[in-house]
């Protein structure tokens, strides 16, 4: 979600994260302090930050901005992005949570040419595009925006939304710029990149007023096109795929090696430095670091993963399928506990480890075949 800036400075001001002179004499005071940077990114948050490691992170921060800027055909931002991962219970508070009906937005200042992420996130790949799209083509219509941001940041599928697609999204475009459904949004934007390409979506994101009216929007569409809006609607009959490539399924992390028959198990190990570990901050009780290894499941069924720390604690654990499974894996996740339906393919194991004085952990873990599909 992206917001405008003057919308926001009371809120943020009542919440202490905006470092505009309307709060603060001393505006850097107002947020918590920097505690790691990259090419593009600098990274904030109100955790306790004793001790983190974001740097392989925020490499894969950096790539993404890159590529999101490549697909478009912009530059990559010029200004700062700064980050602020918020861990308390400030978006529990609507009077002065800044982002509306959302955990989530991002805002920009053209004039200081800096930008903006409040999360409850440690990473916010929608966010992200924002990041990129509006410093180079300006704020503009949020559908366009909002579609955008759900199609290169996200892993959201349009399947539900295909079948009377063009009746949602012209009832969409009538009751206000501001999409209602971010699915409907993505949609139309994918669809329009994937047929047309960059070039002419520029132009449609660029020229199209934020408060054009339905008729404006399809004038407009037209005039780039080439085709009314309508026809083109009508021809938006294919899904589309969110783009995002999920952590650890495109970068070189460590694999977990099927060494049984039906199952297979090792020991799992991570530090400060290896591909795949971070740590950004300690909240809570909660795990302090994390690590991404792959698995290639060699049989679709119902597996039992778990995961133990050496001392008998549970870290946590959740699992995911990489783009090459080619259908979704179903698994129920409990204290280093994993079971469910997988398909054959690559997955990503993500390992929480507990919080420690240095940014390393160790654990074991178990993985079982349970049975064939539609077990137990």
């Amino acid at each position: 979600m992206s917001l405008r800036t003057s919308t926001l400075d009371r809120r943020l001001c009542l919440l202490g994260l905006l470092w505009s002179l309307a709060c603060s004499p001393e505006p850097e005071t107002q947020l918590p302090p920097i505690v790691a940077v990259s090419k593009y990114v600098d990274y904030s948050t109100t955790a306790d930050t004793s001790v983190i490691c974001m740097d392989d992170l925020l490499a894969r921060e950096d790539r993404f901005i890159e590529e999101v800027a490549s697909t478009l055909g912009v530059d990559p931002p010029s200004g700062r992005i700064r980050h602020v991962r918020v861990t308390g219970a400030e978006f529990d508070e609507p009077e002065t949570w800044p982002c509306p009906s959302s955990m989530h937005c991002y805002w920009y200042d053209e004039e200081r040419d800096l930008g903006t992420i409040l999360s409850v996130g440690i990473v916010n790949f929608h966010e992200l595009v924002h990041a990129v799209d509006i410093p180079a083509l300006g704020d503009g219509h949020r559908t366009l925006g909002e579609g955008l941001a759900t199609y290169l940041g996200s892993e959201t599928q349009s399947d539900p939304v295909v079948t009377d697609f063009p009746e949602r999204f012209l009832a969409m475009l009538a009751e206000s710029s501001e999409p209602s459904d971010y699915r409907v949004a993505m949609h139309f934007v994918g669809s329009l990149l994937d047929r047309w390409g960059a070039e002419k979506f520029r132009r449609l994101r660029r020229d199209m007023p934020a408060d054009a009216t339905p008729d404006e929007f399809a004038s407009l569409f037209t005039s780039i096109y080439g085709v009314t809006l309508d026809a083109a609607l009508s021809q938006m009959t294919t899904p589309v795929w969110g783009t995002l490539i999920r952590l650890g399924c495109d970068d070189d992390v460590e694999q977990i090696a099927w060494t049984g028959d039906k199952s297979t198990e090792a020991d799992l190990s991570g530090e400060c430095g290896d591909p795949g570990f971070f740590g950004g901050g300690f909240v809570g009780d909660h795990m302090g670091f994390g690590k991404e290894f792959t698995i290639d499941i060699p049989e679709a069924g119902y597996y039992r993963i778990v995961v133990t720390a050496p001392d008998g604690a549970r870290p946590s654990l959740s699992l995911s399928g990489c783009p090459n499974v080619g259908a979704v894996s179903i698994a129920t996740v409990s204290e280093g506990r994993v079971e469910g339906i997988l398909h054959a393919g690559r997955h990503v194991v993500s390992v929480g480890f507990p919080q420690g004085p240095e940014p390393r952990g160790e654990a074991h873990l178990v993985m079982e075949w349970i049975g064939p599909l539609g077990s137990p």
